[in-house]
């Protein structure tokens, strides 16, 4: 399947130039991609001045680097730490009146192979650099996990701006990595195990700060000049943004890595010239590949910050696959499902209304309550789940391929403290299969998390072959908006 951002003529196309700050990769992709929200018709925010035109580019790019990110080359490794691009990123869009225009989520780990604190976190202040509290500070916009193919699947889907970096082979070198957006994602999970294989030939496209445009004044071959100032204002772009195409994989090790065709707007002996690889690592190769260690996504949503990790902390506190809505309180949601199969049998997916976490479900004309395990639990929660269509979707029947399925939820619920639902599975062998194990006829438990927020479902009576990959679904909320009082979900 094909997911990908909406309106991406809207991005900024400001090159990094590693004559000018050439270890500028995070603050450059990160003005290109406020370009990009800003831009976008219909932003809450309204018009933000510093960003109408080139020139706004470079100094917001300069005041993020210098001012929000500690951008250096003096830090290990040079550049700037993932955690003060995360911490930077929220204060520079609170001092500048965004933050309640913009949602956010970056995830990431903090060590590489070398146990080196490549994100920076828990860091204390010295040589110029603040004091970097621990992740968990900030747990609300950082996930500190492995970046995932539904990671980004989910981000595209909801057309944020993603800024992914990553490091380079560097074998008995100090790490040399990079940041780029990412923009567009093709990956089909044709064995619906929830990786991107090498043979599923997945593919990013990729807006590099290197080379971000082949559109320049001066034009290449032109004479540079020796001030780097002078650089910096006479090189602009035009004609819009160039997106590159990229090999995405997941390696053994279970990081995604990625592969394309880099070039690098350079300075070749006072002459402006596009040159292979990564001129600022000095990386000549064209299409070393890069593992993701960190990535960070804004989008103008409307939803909590890091929701889809809100969603799996929900799961995993009440131990199964359980949505307590107050995550969304007050709000109308729209979103889709995302369903993949590999199965011998037609597997249909429901969602149904509890009453809490245990799964108890309430008769809606006897009032009589009934907990997982109780006779005529089965057959009252698929009867909820056929009349009270809990997500406001049709009912969705599995073909052995990908699918998405759009639902729109009132969340509110102002008379009472949470709404719960819970998904059944219908398998055409017969069975039903719930998020508790109680309420299945084999006592088993047939759900699984595969990765953040994405489940599978193993649909054979006593286990089968207990892959959990015979339906696999992902819950992806795209936008939320503020209900009137007094709605509540019925």
């Amino acid at each position: 399947m094909n997911y990908s951002v909406e309106l991406n003529q809207y991005f900024g196309y400001l090159p990094q130039l590693e004559l000018f700050h050439g270890e500028a990769c995070v603050p450059t992709s990160a003005t290109n991609a406020l370009t990009y929200i800003v831009s976008k018709p219909g932003f809450a925010g309204g018009e933000y001045a510093q960003l109408k035109e080139y020139s706004g580019w470079v100094s917001v790019r300069a005041d993020l680097a210098e001012n929000y990110f500690y951008t250096s080359p003096n830090s290990i490794p040079p550049g700037t730490f993932p955690a003060l691009a995360v911490i930077g990123m929220d204060q520079y869009l609170k001092h500048n009146g965004l933050r309640d225009h913009v949602s956010f989520s970056a995830i990431g780990v903090s060590t590489n192979s070398d146990n080196i604190n490549i994100a920076g976190w828990g860091r204390p202040a010295q040589n110029g650099f603040p004091e970097i509290g621990p992740a968990s500070k900030y747990s609300e916009l950082f996930t500190e996990q492995k970046v995932t193919g539904e990671f980004l699947r989910a981000s595209l889907l909801r057309s944020d701006a993603i800024l992914a970096g990553g490091f380079y082979p560097s074998p008995g070198g100090s790490p040399q990595g990079h940041a780029v957006l990412i923009t567009d994602l093709k990956w089909t999970d044709k064995n619906v195990n929830g990786k991107i294989d090498a043979q599923e030939d997945a593919t990013v496209s990729i807006l590099d700060p290197l080379d971000p445009s082949q559109n320049y004044s001066p034009k290449i071959g032109s004479n540079i000049g020796s001030e780097t100032d002078a650089l910096n204002t006479q090189v602009t772009a035009t004609g819009g943004a160039l997106f590159k195409t990229g090999k995405i994989v997941q390696n053994e090790d279970g990081f995604l890595v990625v592969k394309y065709p880099q070039s690098s707007l350079t300075n070749v002996n006072g002459t402006f010239e596009n040159v292979a690889g990564d001129s600022s690592n000095s990386t000549t190769e064209a299409g070393i590949p890069m593992t993701l260690m960190f990535s960070m996504s804004l989008g103008t949503n409307g939803l909590p910050d890091s929701v889809d990790h809100l969603i799996e902390k929900d799961m995993l506190h009440h131990g199964t696959f359980v949505l307590d809505v107050s995550v969304f309180g007050g709000h109308q949601l729209e979103g889709l499902i995302y369903t993949n199969e590999d199965s011998g049998y037609q597997n249909t997916l429901q969602f149904y209304l509890i009453e809490g976490a245990d799964g108890t479900i309430r008769h809606p004309d006897t009032g009589v309550t009934l907990a997982p395990g109780d006779e005529g639990y089965a057959a009252l929660a698929l009867q909820l789940a056929t009349e009270f269509s809990a997500l406001h979707m049709e009912n969705r029947v599995s073909l052995d391929e990908e699918q998405l399925t759009i639902f729109s939820k009132n969340m509110g619920h102002d008379e009472v403290d949470s709404v719960f639902f819970a998904p059944v599975i219908t398998t055409s062998a017969g069975d039903n299969w719930f998020a508790f194990e109680q309420a299945n006829a084999d006592k088993l438990n047939h759900f699984r998390e595969l990765a953040p927020n994405t489940y599978g479902v193993e649909d054979m009576f006593g286990g089968g072959d207990g892959d959990h990959n015979d339906l696999v679904f992902q819950l992806i909320p795209i936008s939320m908006e503020v209900l009137p009082l007094g709605d509540f979900v019925g």
